[in-house]
């Protein structure tokens, strides 16, 4: 069974937000669970939904995606940072900000595609290496006592 994947899509943009939304669907365990127009409301989004993955847009009124990541960076949440927007020269901001991807818009479904297997790939590594840490720590607990 395939562990479900909460996503938050933020993006000015309705017409964005929509069309992702229904990229989204062919992913079955892929669960959107808000979307939001600005960062004030992705920042209540993210507290409120814990979201595994943000899709974020960069060029926004207001706040730009960038000041949303300074935002929840104090915060005990830090979901995967997926950029979606149509410009490409905030790539290396992206990447200095630890993004798991950058797509431009509009968004290819063969991108799509490969960041949610890559997605995917990671998450199920990650699980493996926290059991072998869980069983490590298992076995570095149990002591034999000699008298």
């Amino acid at each position: 069974m395939k562990k479900t994947i909460n996503v938050l899509i933020v993006d000015d943009e309705i017409k964005a937000i929509n069309l992702l939304v229904e990229l989204l669907k062919e992913f079955e365990e892929i669960n959107v669970v808000a979307t939001a127009e600005n960062v004030d409301k992705a920042v209540v989004a993210i507290l409120e939904h814990n979201p595994d993955i943000v899709f974020l847009d960069i060029e926004m009124p207001g706040k730009n995606g960038f000041e949303l990541l300074h935002e929840i960076r104090d915060f005990d949440i830090q979901p995967t940072i997926i950029f979606f927007t149509a410009f490409d020269e905030y790539a290396i901001d992206a990447i200095r900000h630890s993004a798991f991807d950058y797509l431009l818009k509009p968004v290819k479904v063969i991108d799509l595609r490969n960041t949610v297997n890559r997605f995917r790939k990671s998450q199920r590594q990650e699980r493996i290496y926290d059991n072998i840490q869980n069983l490590l720590g298992q076995i570095a607990k149990t002591k034999i006592k000699f008298r």
